[in-house]
């Protein structure tokens, strides 16, 4: 269950899209089960070959014309650019008065975006130092706005920024952005998209501080900021970037009741969420994908102070509003790697608990947390839960669940298909219509079942054991072991 506390922007701005008050129940604990058919995510290739004013570039840049990697996006949605019309650089040590040029570049890229020296089709190359709070948007970059070909911010290493928000903007590619702020400062999430299209982020690195082992629970509550928050818009990519000692993760916000103004075609693939107090994903809008992610680590809990009941992944649909089509497939979520760390909390895993959604898929996944609630799903409808691995890997006690339950008034899931899922046991109400629950393996004893689950050192390898009630099942996730941090 969280309660309607964090992303308090988000509340601020309409109450409904958040559940009600900020002091209300927002989604109630239940359990999940959801599937559906989304197609494979298009990688696309970015490069590189504008011409730079000095036909030249910096040390450890892309040089134009050289492969500027993989951007994967949502499946029919626009590929970043290969070409861009000039490259220009943008540096904490130039000046208003540069050219752009390698050897006179213009002041740290908020400066040059204020002083309007960026212009559509540029590939901007953000050289080292900080380059302050970055906002482009519509009101105070006009001359952006209208962009039909792609632009570029290229983040070489040791370049940083307080805070980048991208606003009713379309066609903005951003790689390697390092971004930094506490909660107060940023007074929204560190990456912030809204109202926008086709903007992708790979490769990014966005903190609150690099090391919070000193860290109180008031500072996890009150000081961490948010990682990510894209509010309307469409076709919306975040991708290998790693969001580090975080409040909320990120949060996916569509406004709309109904297509197609829920429907935000987002993909959320390949990321790391380390050390978070909030919820690790929201994904409240349609057409969304979440994969190959990997949330860990959730800090502080009702004693500490902190009201909001903390999940891996967290689907509601409340004010009149319905969504469909959620893909969640092959992510990691755990709610410690060290369960000798101070301030620890029981962690639900991935769950929808109010209103209705439609057409989810929860597949091949791995939960270990210890808040009953491993994956739950409350008035879904035409959903699947499939080949998803669910275990307690504390001491409570509690028993994880792969659940499938009514609304709280009463209404039932429908059209749903549990099946090749293992989990310490599970959960279905009987008045679910059209319900199909196919191999489903009951595993109470973790440790006797998979290789190493290891509750001590934390050592995890969820291959089944040979002779165990798992071993030629066919049920669990494909996942073994956690996933490598990213760096």
């Amino acid at each position: 269950m969280s309660k309607r506390l964090g992303w308090t922007f988000v509340c601020a701005v309409t109450a409904a899209a958040c559940g009600g008050s900020d002091t209300g129940d927002a989604p109630t604990d239940g359990a999940t089960d959801d599937t559906m058919t989304v197609d494979d995510a298009v990688p696309s290739d970015g490069t590189s070959d504008g011409s730079t004013p000095d036909s030249s570039t910096p040390d450890g840049s892309i040089p134009d014309g050289a492969t500027g990697g993989t951007y994967p996006v949502y499946p029919g949605c626009a590929a970043p650019a290969t070409t861009f019309a000039r490259t220009v650089y943008v540096d904490p040590a130039g000046s208003d008065t540069g050219d752009g040029s390698k050897t006179k570049p213009f002041g740290p890229l908020a400066s040059a975006l204020a002083k309007k020296k960026i212009a559509p089709g540029d590939h901007v190359i953000v050289l080292p130092g900080d380059h302050g709070v970055v906002q482009v948007s519509k009101s105070a970059n006009p001359e952006l706005a209208s962009a039909t070909t792609w632009t570029w911010f290229d983040f070489q290493p040791g370049a940083t920024a307080k805070g980048l928000s991208i606003g009713d903007m379309a066609f903005w590619l951003v790689t390697g952005a390092e971004v930094s702020a506490t909660r107060a400062a940023t007074k929204s999430a560190l990456y912030t998209v809204t109202a926008s299209h086709d903007v992708v982020l790979v490769d990014a690195h966005l903190y609150t501080v690099k090391d919070s082992k000193g860290w109180t629970a008031k500072d996890w509550i009150d000081t961490a900021a948010d990682g990510v928050f894209l509010r309307n818009g469409a076709c919306l990519s975040v991708a290998r970037t790693k969001i580090l000692n975080s409040r909320f993760g990120a949060a996916i916000l569509s406004d709309g009741k109904a297509r197609p103004a829920t429907s935000m075609k987002v993909l959320f693939q390949g990321n790391e969420i380390a050390n978070f107090s909030g919820d690790g994903i929201r994904p409240i809008a349609s057409d969304v994908i979440l994969r190959d992610n990997y949330i860990h680590d959730v800090y502080v809990n009702d004693a500490d102070g902190d009201a909001n009941h903390d999940d891996g992944v967290q689907m509601w649909a409340l004010g009149g509003a319905t969504y469909d089509n959620i893909l969640i497939e092959h992510n990691w979520v755990q709610e410690t790697t060290d369960p000798k760390r101070p301030l620890q909390n029981d962690l639900q895993g991935i769950s929808q608990f109010d209103g209705v959604s439609t057409n989810i898929v929860i597949r091949d996944n791995v939960v270990l947390a210890g808040a009953y609630h491993g994956i739950a799903l409350y008035g879904c409808e035409d959903s699947k839960i499939e080949h998803n691995t669910v275990a307690n890997p504390g001491s409570n006690g509690n028993k994880l669940w792969v659940g499938v339950f009514d609304l709280k008034d009463g209404t039932p899931s429908k059209g749903l298909t549990v099946k090749d899922n293992a989990a310490t046991t599970f959960s279905f109400s009987a008045k679910t219509t059209g319900f199909v629950n196919t191999n489903n393996v009951a595993v109470p004893d973790p440790v006797a079942t998979y290789t190493t689950f290891d509750k001590v050192g934390m050592v995890i390898d969820l291959t089944p054991k040979p002779g165990s009630v798992l071993a030629g099942k066919g049920a669990g996730s494909s996942l073994t072991k956690p996933p490598a941090s990213l760096p």
